[in-house]
C-alpha cells in the first residue's frame, strides 16, 4: 500500500459580516418597530408569522411578549435583533452598541467545549482592554447573576439553570444596545423560572 499526500490550499479566514445596521429610532426610543410584515415560511401564501406589528421601546424599558407556539414571538426577535428582514414596514433602534439575542433553549446556545469565562471573553474582544480589564469584567459580570467563580467551568459541568445564568452573563458583559430574550424561562421548573426573571429584573 502507498500513502499519497497532496497540498491542499487553506483559503484565508473570512473578515467577520459587519452586523445589519438599522435607521435611527425617534429620539428617546431604544427600539421602534412600524407596521412590520414578516412571512412565516410553509405557512403557503398569505401566511404571516407578523402582520401590521408596531410598538415602540424607550431606554430601559421592559417588555414581555405572550402568545402560543407559531404567534410570531421569535420571528420578532428576530427583526428587532436585525437578523430577518421584514417585508414591509420599519425597525430602528436607538443607539450606537448593538443588540443581543439571547436563547432559552437548552444550552442556552453556549460552547460546549470552552469554558464559561472563555466565552464571555470572546464578547469583549476588539475593546481595547487588556487580559486583566478582560478578566475582571468577566469576574464582575458572573458574580452579577450568581455564578461567582464559574470561569473555568465548561456548559456540561453546570446546571440547565446555571447555562442560562451564564448566558446572560455573556450577553451583558459587553452591554448591549438592546438586550432581547426568547423565553429565558422555558423548559424551567416555576422556582428557577421565576429566579430568571427575577435576575433579569435585577439586571436592569
Amino acid at each position: 500500500a502507498c500513502l499519497r499526500m497532496e497540498a491542499v490550499a487553506i483559503p484565508p479566514r473570512r473578515a467577520r459580516a459587519p452586523w445589519p445596521e438599522a435607521p435611527a429610532a425617534p429620539a428617546g426610543a431604544a427600539l421602534a418597530i412600524e407596521a412590520v410584515t414578516l412571512a412565516a415560511p410553509g405557512r403557503g401564501a398569505g401566511g404571516a408569522a407578523l402582520e401590521a406589528v408596531t410598538l415602540a421601546l424607550a431606554p430601559g424599558e421592559a417588555l414581555a411578549l405572550t402568545g402560543g407556539p407559531g404567534a410570531g414571538k421569535s420571528a420578532l426577535l428576530r427583526v428587532a435583533a436585525g437578523l430577518a428582514a421584514p417585508e414591509a414596514g420599519r425597525v430602528a433602534r436607538g443607539g450606537r452598541r448593538r443588540p443581543q439575542l439571547v436563547l432559552g433553549a437548552p444550552g442556552s446556545g453556549l460552547t460546549p467545549w470552552l469554558s464559561v469565562g472563555a466565552q464571555l471573553g470572546e464578547r469583549l474582544r476588539g475593546r481595547g482592554l487588556s487580559r486583566r480589564e478582560v478578566a475582571a469584567r468577566v469576574r464582575g459580570a458572573l458574580a452579577e447573576v450568581g455564578l461567582p467563580g464559574a470561569e473555568r467551568a465548561r456548559p456540561a459541568q453546570l446546571t440547565e439553570l446555571e447555562r442560562r445564568r451564564a448566558a446572560i452573563a455573556r450577553a451583558v458583559a459587553a452591554p448591549p444596545g438592546l438586550l432581547l430574550l426568547d423565553a429565558p424561562e422555558a423548559g424551567l421548573d416555576p422556582t428557577a423560572a421565576a429566579e430568571i426573571l427575577n435576575l433579569l429584573g435585577a439586571l436592569r
